[in-house]
């Protein structure tokens, strides 16, 4: 997705959730940033399944950011094939 002027970071939001559709709290999600960035990520989902990635620097005008998961890491294993968002 582009963004507009100004200065801002790269972000990405990752929800972990089981195959009944429940969030899954403490899964290890990294990934890599691409686009304006070229940077990895990495944390840990929440209560709600969820974790909030950001890039660590920040880059003005009209920027690109995408974000691929590398790894999940956690009590439950996981299907590759049915997850979305995992690089190629």
């Amino acid at each position: 997705m582009g963004a507009g002027k100004g200065t801002k970071y790269g972000k990405a939001t990752v929800t972990v959730v089981d195959n009944l559709g429940m969030p899954v709290v403490g899964v290890n999600v990294s990934g890599l940033f691409s686009g304006t960035w070229n940077e990895s990520a990495s944390g840990v989902t929440d209560q709600n399944g969820v974790v909030e990635l950001l890039t660590t620097t920040a880059a003005s005008g009209g920027v690109s950011v995408n974000f691929c998961i590398d790894s999940l890491s956690g009590t439950l294993p996981h299907d590759p094939i049915a997850s979305v968002g995992l690089c190629q």
